[in-house]
């Protein structure tokens, strides 16, 4: 039975089952957390909570600096050298250390000097616990690269896909229903900080023979300034993308109301927890990328891409299909109010399923060493969205920003998706494979 089981585990299709069902899991949980969140909040509650949700997630890529990408492409190409994944490791761990105590300190400063009187401002204890989030939420993710690459995709999903959730729901449940306070926003903070510390706690347990705290602090300026190098780019392509995705509630925010960021961002919410089906090949497949792409073995690479990029595509198009159909009766479980974000949603979904199109196009990259190339097509990007997102917003609102979202997507994987198949040979997603059909 044991065997049965490792065979299984051990198979790329059943694997991507498994993580596909654990990343359903995972949207229907993350579905109940924003459910709570909306019903027990005010709209404009909801959009400070999106607000800082985003501009936590933007601080936890400035203090991680693009170690987790680099841990998972050179843990995955030397996960069978221990010593070297434990220093490597060890090493990701104090960086971001370095980096959230030089951040702290600025935020402060900035928080009090020039956010003051401004719709950004945070008390203090908000600021402390936030900084705790985004900490430990750095720390979450750079153990979830880790785990993955070493071997352990489905492992690696658990803490924080499925009990990082769990707690947060069972958390708000005591407070609203057993204690019965009306919680606000630093409540909500306060739940996300414990969760993301348990799962933490988690990996460590998980990874504990890679770590080692009598050497963590050893030489830790030279090695400090060897990671910072080695993680640079990777840094230049992470934040850009996640600017490009987690900037929209913040421009609303300062464009338009905490209203208007609240509408946007339930929509986003709700995006966010159903685009599982390409972030199940991205879990599963990077790590092989990276070394299938460093032993030249391209043509296994690409049979073993071919039947998840056509399932990915299609259940991608499906949920669009239930998006279209029933996005307005999904967006009224949140309250009146949000059904205005309808289509909002459905640009966000259209943009998803252009993603699911062209396939892990961002992770081909970055696994195969491309990052300058990748990050040469994020600085064009990235500044015509910056440039041009405030006339969308001024001219058609939260639905004109949502909309020119699809297009920027659209380039921008499309650019990608051209280096990639012609310059690499790598045949990612359905694009690819209907490109290669067609003209073989």
């Amino acid at each position: 039975m044991q065997t049965l089981i490792k065979k299984i585990a051990s198979n790329k299709s059943s694997q991507l089952l498994i993580i596909f069902g654990l990343q359903g899991v995972s949207a229907v949980l993350g579905f109940a957390v924003q459910f709570l969140l909306v019903r027990n909040l005010s709209v404009e509650g909801y959009g400070q909570f999106s607000i800082l949700f985003n501009a936590v997630t933007i601080f936890t890529l400035i203090i991680s600096f693009g170690s987790s990408n680099h841990i998972l492409r050179y843990i995955s190409i030397n996960s069978e050298h221990r010593n070297k994944c434990s220093v490597e490791l060890q090493t990701a761990l104090f960086f971001i250390l370095i980096n959230w105590l030089i951040l702290l300190v600025f935020s402060i400063v900035l928080n009090q000097l020039v956010l003051t009187n401004t719709n950004y401002f945070f008390p203090f204890s908000i600021i402390a616990m936030s900084a705790i989030w985004v900490l430990f939420t750095a720390f979450a993710q750079l153990f979830q690269n880790f785990d993955r690459a070493i071997g352990y995709a489905v492992r690696s999903m658990i803490p924080n896909n499925v009990f990082k959730s769990i707690f947060i729901i069972g958390l708000l449940a005591l407070l609203i229903w057993i204690v019965r306070v009306e919680i606000e926003l630093k409540d909500v903070i306060g739940i996300y900080v414990l969760a993301f510390i348990l799962v933490t706690i988690i990996f460590v347990v998980f990874e504990r023979k890679y770590i080692k705290i009598s050497q963590f602090f050893r030489r830790g300026l030279v090695r400090y300034r060897i990671f910072f190098k080695k993680t640079y780019h990777y840094f230049i392509n992470t934040i850009s993308q996640n600017l490009l995705k987690n900037l929209d509630v913040i421009l609303i925010g300062f464009f338009l109301t905490s209203y208007d960021a609240g509408i946007y961002g339930a929509a986003n919410r709700i995006n966010i927890v159903i685009i599982f089906g390409l972030a199940s090949l991205n879990i599963l497949y990077s790590p092989q990328v990276a070394k299938l792409y460093k032993q030249n073995r391209i043509k296994e690479l690409n049979a073993s891409l071919r039947i998840p990029n056509w399932a990915i595509f299609i259940f991608s198009l499906l949920l669009f299909i239930i998006i279209l159909i029933f996005g307005k009766f999904i967006l009224q479980f949140f309250g009146e109010s949000y059904i205005q974000g309808y289509w909002v949603l459905i640009f966000l979904s259209l943009r998803n399923l252009i993603e699911a199109f062209f396939g892990i196009t961002g992770s081909v990259l970055n696994m195969s060493g491309n990052q300058k190339y990748f990050n040469k097509i994020l600085y064009v990007i990235l500044a015509a969205y910056i440039l041009l997102s405030p006339v969308a917003i001024k001219i058609w609102g939260i639905e004109g920003l949502a909309l020119f979202t699809v297009l920027v997507a659209l380039c921008k994987n499309f650019v990608q998706w051209k280096f990639i198949y012609f310059k690499l040979g790598i045949r990612s997603g359905l694009f690819s494979n209907l490109y290669y059909r067609f003209i073989n």
